[in-house]
């Protein structure tokens, strides 16, 4: 079971783009508190960046500064027919219970090494197609975390010590007010993490790749 919790591409096996010996990586977003931060105007950046780099595709869907669901599909469809006409395999798609608006997937190399020519042929797609559109959608869309999940962390944080608010509905309100001291993990984000590392694979048997943002 892979639990995914940056940002970074190319790292370790707990890493969020996750590298295997058949090139999985998965979608890659922001956490919760980049939805209040992102603004339309940055959008509209990123939109201005990516038609001076020729990335037209992307530019087009940012430039009135929102990203909607269907433009997010519509991004993962393009993203998803580059990498297939050059080899490689879509695996483990599914929607994440953590937030309810990311994509969770594999990318399978079928096989081939994970040099820097594999690696260059799936940067190539990512970035004409999917990124930093992923990434600006997941800051910004409203987030849906599975209720179920949602009722069991609550219960497991409670049996923990820490009684939340019912009113809590994304991960990072679970994290407490202060989740990093000094750079330092909080024992809170500590047992939060813990209570959805542990409950995600019991409800989700079928996701095994999830995003856990902070």
């Amino acid at each position: 079971m892979a639990r995914v919790i940056t940002t970074t591409l190319r790292v370790a096996v707990t890493a969020l783009c996750a590298v295997t010996a058949t090139l999985t990586l998965t979608s890659c977003s922001q956490d919760d508190s980049s939805a209040s931060s992102l603004t339309a105007d940055d959008i509209r950046a990123d939109a201005k960046q990516l038609a001076e780099d020729g990335r037209t595709e992307q530019a087009a869907m940012l430039e009135d500064g929102e990203v909607t669901a269907a433009e997010y599909e519509d991004a993962f469809q393009k993203y998803s027919e580059c990498l297939t006409t050059r080899g490689f395999d879509i695996a483990e798609f599914s929607v994440s219970p953590v937030d309810g608006v990311s994509y969770l997937f594999g990318v399978d190399a079928n096989g081939r090494e994970t040099d820097d020519k594999t690696y260059a042929e799936q940067d190539e797609c990512r970035n004409r197609y999917w990124e930093p559109l992923n990434t600006d959608y997941s800051a910004t869309a409203p987030k849906r975390m599975d209720e179920g999940l949602r009722q069991a962390a609550l219960a497991c944080m409670a049996d923990a010590g820490y009684t939340l608010p019912s009113t809590v509905t994304v991960y990072a309100d679970f994290l407490g007010e202060n989740p990093l001291i000094n750079g330092v993990q909080s024992d809170q984000a500590k047992t939060a993490e813990k209570c959805f590392d542990n409950t995600i694979p019991k409800l989700f048997p079928d996701v095994t790749v999830w995003q856990l943002a902070s």
